[in-house]
This record gives C-alpha cells, structure tokens and sequence, in this order.
C-alpha cells in the first residue's frame, strides 16, 4: 500500500472489502481457532483548550466473545491512565492499567486482554468490545489550574482555578458494546481496528484502538502447486467489490469551537483511491473524495468503489488486493 502524505496528522482508514456468496452468519463451521485482543492505543481530544497536558482516565474497556451455548465469554474489565496533550495516539507502553493487564507483548500490540480458543468446528467472525466511560480527570491532578483533589479513577466533576472548584471541566463520556468482524483480518498477523469514538460529533471525544490476531489450530491442507486458486466460475461467477467506508481524522484542525483558532472554518480533507489484484495492473483513480469536519471525529461519506471485478474461470490465482491512495 502506498500513501502520499502532505501534513502529519491523525489517520485511521477503513477499506471494505466483499465477496459476493460469503457466509454472514455469527458462526462458522471451520474451526478450531484461537483469538486473541489487546488493547493497543488510546486518544482523546478533550478539553483540548487546556493550558497543559490532560490527565485522561479511559475506565471499563473489557471485549467479549460468543462461548458457543448462545452466551458470552468476557475479558476482565481494564482501566487506562496517561498525562499528556490531546489530539495525540498513546501506545501500551505510555500508560498503566488498573488492575494490572494480562501481559505486555510489546508496543506493536499492547496489553493483552482475551485470549479464547475454540476447539469445535463452530467458531465465530465476530467479537465486541466497549469503554464503559472516559473523562478528562482535573481533580486529581496539581497545577494553578487544578484542584490537586479527589479520587484517581473517579469522575470528580471539577474545574479549577487557582485552587477553587469552579464547575465541570472533565467532560464526561460512556460507550456501549461494538461489533468487530474479525475474520477479515487476515490470519496469523496482528490486525488493527478503531471501531467507536464516543461523543463522535463533539469536541470532547475519546477511542481505543485495539489489536487482535486470530489463528488456526490445525495445520490447513496443502494448496495446488500450480495454480494455487481456480475457482471461478463462467455460470456464476466470483464477485469482488473494494469500497471506502470511513475515515478518522484530526489533521490540521481548525474549526473546534474551544481548541482550534476557528478562523478558517471547517477541516477539509480530500482523498482518491486506485485498487487492483494480484493478477491485474491498478485501475484509473477514483474520483475525489470530499470530507469537511468541525472536529476530529470517524467521517462516513457515500461509500466509494475502489475495486469491483468478476472472476471466470480463465482468472487463476486471484488472492489479494492492493489499494493506493493520496490524502490531503
């Protein structure tokens, strides 16, 4: 994958990608498997007008698993902590967790929090995670603008002024469960997903990026030498189609009401794309892509195709895609 960058800034991209005839069931019958989850990094944009670092406290970030009798299995409950400016992705090894994280398996994946095998043939293409609340926590913390007072992982609701409590200046926010599709990671790598912002068209937001790796127990049989694949069909072809769905972004904001200079009005990004296979050259670009936001929030403009193909059976040995995009 390619990417021209003009400014650094915060980037998270999600690329979908179909096949038409796939399963979209909760389960599937080709385990065994085994998953794992961690919590990789964290940010938040709140109360980004502060003069100084935040002291951000992330609470109740657990994950959950379907445990194959209609109920779930679920990871302990984690708590983060970390001081620092806002607007910025802090790694597992920038914060503690409350209690104490399973294990630590370095900053490419952070602290790993669910670790489930699945040893019948039914296993699942999706697991869910949530962050109960995250605050901005001035209480606790000392400084002329701090109240040097409350509970460490406690929404204390204070600002403070030169010692005296004023009003809430912690910007309180709470999640709920969200599905990851899992099984389009690719197996045996460590994939990444962002998959909630909480308070996603407000000023004061907050996400966890986490990290996840799913592999098969069994060894798989051996693929053909030559072709590997030839499996499309000239009565009822293969269809693939690649097709942009969100982006998050905070590059150069401007336009917050508390934390950038509002003079210039909205952020405006722009992005193409051009996709291809591995059989296959890329294609022309797409047209532009035009996002405006206020604040650094997920954008979800009409769905663009990258990639849309069919695969006969004279197209052998298709099995992945490339995408190449510019973003400014």
């Amino acid at each position: 994958m390619k990417i021209h960058l003009h400014k650094i800034f915060v980037l998270f991209l999600i690329i979908q990608c179909f096949s038409i005839g796939s399963s979209s069931a909760q389960t599937y019958n080709d385990g065994r498997i085994r998953l794992r989850i961690w919590i990789h990094k964290v940010w938040s944009s709140s109360n980004c007008g502060e003069i100084g670092n935040q002291e951000y406290r992330f609470k109740g970030i657990r994950a959950r698993v379907p445990d194959g009798s209609g109920g779930f299995a679920y990871s302990n409950s984690y708590n983060v902590a970390y001081s620092g400016d806002n607007n910025r992705y802090y790694d597992a090894n920038q914060f503690a967790t409350n209690p104490a994280a399973i294990s630590y398996d370095g900053v490419a994946t952070g602290h790993k929090i669910l670790d489930n095998t699945y040893s019948t043939s039914q296993v699942p293409n999706e697991f869910a995670v949530i962050m109960s609340e995250a605050f901005e926590e001035d209480c606790e913390s000392s400084g002329l603008l701090d109240c040097n007072q409350g509970a460490y992982n406690i929404y204390d609701q204070c600002c403070c002024l030169f010692g005296i409590c004023a009003s809430s200046d912690e910007y309180l926010g709470s999640g709920s469960w969200t599905p990851v599709l899992f099984r389009g990671g690719s197996p045996a790598q460590v994939n990444y997903t962002q998959p909630f912002v909480i308070n996603p068209q407000d000023e004061h937001s907050y996400t966890v990026v986490f990290a996840y790796q799913w592999d098969w127990i069994d060894p798989l049989p051996p693929t053909c030498p030559a072709p590997v694949y030839s499996d499309g069909s000239n009565i009822s072809p293969i269809t693939l189609s690649v097709e942009f769905d969100k982006i998050f972004s905070d590059q150069d904001w401007d336009g917050g009401a508390g934390c950038g200079t509002g003079l210039s009005g909205d952020e405006d990004l722009r992005l193409k794309f051009r996709g291809k296979d591995n059989i296959s050259g890329y294609g022309a670009w797409t047209s532009t892509v035009k996002i405006n936001q206020n604040v650094p929030k997920w954008n979800d403009p009409a769905n663009t195709t990258i990639l849309s193909k069919s695969y006969l059976t004279a197209n052998i040995d298709m099995q992945s895609v490339d995408i190449d995009y510019d973003l400014w």
